[in-house]
């Protein structure tokens, strides 16, 4: 898995669904509560850009169900 530094540009995460309503983008930062981060609103293939400061994971999730996280890892700035 690669390491997105701190300050670096957002990374580009691809997704897709078919034919179900209510589909968020849900974020959790170290193993805290599942936010709202953004709704999805077609159905079928959409990109968001994300740029966490932090260790984030990222999952879809409906109010049945819910997916399963992709982290995204964020290596520390490191001051010299």
């Amino acid at each position: 898995m690669k390491l997105l530094r701190y300050g670096a540009p957002g990374r580009e995460k691809p997704g897709r669904f078919f034919e179900d309503h209510g589909v968020v983008v849900q974020r959790s930062v170290a193993g805290g509560l599942w936010k709202q981060f953004r709704t999805v609103a077609t159905t079928g293939a959409f990109r968001f850009t994300v740029r966490p400061n932090v260790t984030t994971e990222y999952r879809l999730a409906t109010a049945n169900d819910a997916a399963a996280p992709v982290r995204i890892r964020v290596k520390n700035a490191t001051v010299r």
